[in-house]
């Protein structure tokens, strides 16, 4: 870990925490600001820059300073725009019978000692696979463009001209991680919990149980795949810190041995401890024993990763020679399951909300038949493409192979 990236996790930790940081060394800002960026927590280190410089603990350029704080300032209007956005399409969720839950990061802002600090590129709201289509439709009259979704998908994608990106949740993952990885842990086994925003809008999100294993094992997903991000872990800590009084420890327990993803927990603690501002009484009820060898690892992963892992060509050499999806397609029962949804992605449903024109024109069908399977031959030849140079560059494959021979042995699987 490089000591750059190790003043911006301490920056957005004090942020994060409403703690006053204290700087004794000069700093780098030009890779404070690009590190933080990468890592998609600008808007909450910004915060003790502000501090700092107020303070008068650091010197910035007059001009650059005004020039970061109206970035903050309009991203912090933006952030206003989209959850007054998502307040009207959960209210007309909610108006047709549809329980909606808010996930990840806009459900876990409210513990951010300054909400509009934590910014999302996107909001995931989880309705559940009977609802999904009438969700869908809702989000069109909201003035959402809905995007196709293949059967392999756990995810509509829904697009706003003015806040972004929705994501609607049949489930909480893929079916890769579900089965392989997480072994179907992610449940609602609780009633959604009412809370309130800093604007005063009122959401709906998973239990407190609930919402402790799908933070964590949604992190461990993104980690598994091609890497985890700082904010992943500190949104996972901060809810824990707010919540560890009514948080089944048993059950968490179980949950961590059960899937043997108590060495990721131990390494994501020491972190919190030694580099986050965390305290020791947060995680009174668990006997942290990391290995210093991974935390260094995990760290260096973090930062070299960025907000969500390492680029593209890594994400699919990981899923289709090491990762989730190479072990769904060793195995016959869950191969045949897969091959049955590339077939179910044939069917009409499918092919008129991916192809318009066949949903206008029935007649066109034949041609979307053809469009679909042309699709995915020049899907399939960019992924064997990534993959082949991947394998073909031996230092990146090596690095990749590397990756996740120490995740399998962390996994102990």
């Amino acid at each position: 870990m490089s000591t750059d990236f190790q003043d911006v996790i301490y920056l957005f930790s004090c942020a994060a925490l409403g703690k006053t940081a204290k700087i004794n060394h000069k700093i780098n800002l030009g890779e404070i600001y690009k590190i933080s960026n990468a890592q998609g927590i600008w808007q909450t280190v910004f915060l003790s820059i502000e501090q700092l410089y107020e303070s008068k603990q650091i010197d910035i350029d007059a001009d650059l300073y005004n020039s970061w704080k109206q970035s903050f300032m309009k991203r912090a209007v933006l952030q206003l725009q989209r959850r007054d956005v998502i307040n009207n399409v959960l209210t007309e969720l909610e108006k047709n019978g549809i329980k909606a839950y808010i996930l990840k990061g806009d459900a876990v802002a409210r513990y951010y000692a300054e909400p509009l600090g934590r910014v999302s590129s996107d909001t995931d709201v989880y309705v559940g696979k009977a609802a999904i289509d009438s969700a869908e439709k809702i989000l069109r009259q909201c003035g959402f463009e809905v995007y196709a979704r293949s059967p392999m998908e756990h995810a509509t994608n829904c697009v706003h001209p003015v806040i972004g990106s929705v994501d609607l949740h049949l489930t909480f993952h893929d079916d890769c991680f579900e089965e392989k990885y997480f072994c179907n842990y992610t449940d609602i086994t609780e009633e959604r919990i009412k809370y309130t925003t800093s604007e005063g809008y009122e959401y709906y999100s998973l239990g407190v149980n609930d919402n402790a294993v799908f933070l964590f094992l949604h992190l461990v997903k993104h980690f598994l795949s091609c890497g985890t991000g700082i904010r992943q872990i500190v949104d996972f800590l901060l809810f824990w810190k707010n919540n560890k009084e009514a948080i089944n420890i048993m059950r968490f327990k179980k949950m961590l041995s059960d899937l043997n993803f108590n060495e990721i927990f131990s390494a994501c603690v020491y972190i919190a401890l030694n580099y986050l501002q965390f305290e020791k009484a947060d995680f009174a009820d668990f006997e942290i024993n990391a290995d210093n060898f991974f935390v260094d690892w995990l760290l260096m992963d973090i930062e070299q990763g960025g907000v969500f892992g390492n680029l593209e060509q890594r994400k699919l050499t990981i899923h289709y020679l090491f990762g989730s999806r190479a072990r769904v397609f060793a195995e016959k029962n869950s191969r045949l399951r897969y091959i049955k949804l590339y077939i179910k992605s044939f069917g009409y449903d499918f092919l008129s909300k991916k192809y318009p024109y066949a949903a206008k024109h029935k007649f066109l069908l034949p041609i979307a038949y053809i469009n679909r399977f042309a699709d995915l031959i020049a899907s399939a030849f960019r992924i064997m493409s990534t993959v082949k140079k991947a394998t073909i560059e031996n230092d990146e494959f090596k690095n990749i192979k590397n990756r996740m021979s120490i995740i399998n042995k962390v996994c102990q699987k």
